[in-house]
């Protein structure tokens, strides 16, 4: 596979620009988000996954492209089966999970 230094630094960047997004706007402000906020972010956050995807497919062929979306989508559904996991752990040793309340107070 040969990929340009350009795509790399494109990539960092992008990597980099998510990261300090975060940092300045999400993670400084402690609060609990509510079901809207976080179903935003996590559209947002599939949608840069896809948008990335397509450029691999565009950039790197259809193998390329077709190996990144099995890979994104096993780890999605790892991700959740790891939830589960947790929630099992959690319950069976009696550990409270955290409220996910919505009020701002």
């Amino acid at each position: 596979m040969d990929v340009t230094g350009f795509v790399w630094g494109v990539t960092i960047l992008g990597i980099l620009a998510l990261l300090l997004f975060d940092f300045f706007f999400h993670v400084r402000t402690a609060h609990t988000p509510a079901l809207r906020e976080a179903s935003i972010r996590s559209a947002i956050y599939v949608s840069i996954a896809v948008l990335f995807g397509v450029g691999v497919w565009l950039l790197g062929g259809a193998t390329l492209g077709s190996e990144y979306f099995a890979s994104y989508i096993t780890e999605k559904a790892l991700s959740v089966d790891n939830l589960f996991v947790f929630l099992i752990i959690s319950a069976s040793s009696s550990t409270p999970m955290p409220s996910c309340s919505t009020s701002s107070g």
